[in-house]
């Protein structure tokens, strides 16, 4: 089995790779003797080595874990942890809960992790140590906060910290998505219908004036000529959002090309600042639950940062990990270095305010909200723009292609009579 990590040496540093062993506990036993604090261990479904001797039936035995994870929504899940909230509230043992829960389960993918689970905890296994084992669909985040959880005996709040968190980033998601589901409804549409037009009705009327002879004014040459090049080179236009994805998705496996990637992203003009809002949102909800949960201050700055998926992000909370390690404060590290330019001079103010008056986690929290309103007001006004740009984008490509069509017809009916 090839299991990927993420850990911290003796000096704070952060190291992630692949290792190769025969189950968890000896992943994190390799990791252990290299000196290193495992930070997540779990089975990697992305990587096998080329000399690997992985049989046909391990194979296909990882394919259909995967494909059973991808089937599980972020929605079940929640819908998961509030219930076993609700049964270990109300006194149930854990495994009789999961019991319950395995024969109630909305989907049969989720009845074997739960079953999976039951398992596991049957056996002595924590719960949090299962979800790592297990990975997908329960994430390292969710993880650490159910292990704070076991370790101050409030299991059962835990559960709910959980289903609390996955509900807010599902209500968020959703929100984000509403508010650009009908601009790209109508791009898809525009695109579809672009499609038809230069691929069957222009190169009809352009074969037609070419049997006539007749003389074509410039809009009429312009639109056949980008039609005839369209028609001949459809298979590379449209193969080449396919190629460029799969490009990215290998180049980003180096750090160099991600570190790049995630800078000029966060450049992009308009785009680049919603996206640097949408990703503080989410760092600082998780930072916020993990720090109420009771989980310590420098493991949730961690997590926190993993939940953003942004090597620049990353390498700021790195920097804030380390100096909030050497005893500095959080406000006075976010104001320092690279770490600057990410927050605005009011977020440092709230964090100091938040470290002073003792409720850190409520304040957080509160900047959590702040980011969460600013991405959406900005969002509502982009799109706001774009609606109308792209409508007038694609009536003036429509009239230009209804131009060249119907601008030589008028000319020969105007001659013949």
């Amino acid at each position: 089995m090839v299991f990927k990590y993420r850990a911290r040496t003796a000096s704070g540093e952060l190291q992630s790779g692949f290792v190769a062993a025969k189950d968890w506990e000896a992943a994190v036993g390799w990791i252990r003797q290299q000196g290193c604090f495992p930070v997540d261990v779990r089975e990697s479904s992305r990587f096998c080595p080329p000399f690997s001797n992985i049989s046909s039936r391990g194979l296909l035995a990882s394919f259909k874990k995967w494909s059973a994870s991808q089937r599980i929504s972020s929605f079940a899940i929640a819908r998961l942890f509030r219930q076993l909230a609700s049964l270990c509230l109300a006194g149930v043992p854990l495994a009789g809960a999961l019991s319950v829960l395995e024969s109630q389960a909305e989907s049969r993918a989720l009845a074997r992790r739960v079953a999976e689970l039951k398992d596991f905890v049957s056996s002595g296994v924590s719960f949090a140590d299962s979800m790592r084992r297990i990975g997908a669909p329960f994430t390292l985040l969710a993880a650490s906060l159910v292990a704070s959880g076991e370790r101050g005996g409030r299991l059962g709040e835990s559960f709910s910290h959980v289903a609390d968190l996955m509900d807010r980033q599902n209500a968020f998601r959703d929100k984000l998505f509403t508010a650009v589901a009908y601009p790209l409804f109508v791009l898809a549409v525009a695109v579809c219908v672009l499609c038809i037009l230069l691929f069957f009705v222009v190169p009809t009327f352009a074969r037609i004036f070419s049997s006539m002879r007749i003389p074509l004014p410039w809009v009429t040459h312009c639109v056949f000529e980008a039609a005839e090049r369209f028609s001949r080179y459809a298979p590379f236009i449209l193969g080449f959002p396919f190629l460029a994805a799969a490009f990215f998705k290998g180049a980003s496996r180096f750090a160099r090309f991600r570190q790049f990637k995630d800078r000029v992203v966060l450049r992009i003009p308009i785009g680049g600042a919603l996206y640097r809002r949408l990703l503080l949102s989410r760092v600082f909800r998780t930072l916020a639950l993990l720090f109420e949960a009771g989980v310590p201050l420098l493991d949730a700055l961690d997590m926190s940062a993993a939940t953003a998926q942004n090597k620049v992000f990353s390498d700021a909370f790195d920097a804030v990990r380390r100096g909030v390690a050497e005893g500095k404060s959080l406000a006075t590290m976010i104001a320092q270095g690279n770490s600057s330019a990410l927050f605005e001079p009011v977020v440092r103010g709230m964090v100091a305010v938040g470290e002073e008056s003792g409720e850190l986690a409520k304040m957080l929290g509160l900047i959590a909200e702040w980011y969460e309103a600013e991405t959406q007001e900005r969002l509502k006004r982009v799109v706001a723009l774009a609606e109308p740009l792209l409508i007038l984008f694609v009536g003036g490509v429509v009239a230009a292609i209804a131009a060249a069509v119907f601008v030589p017809i008028i000319s020969v009916t105007g001659n013949l009579l």
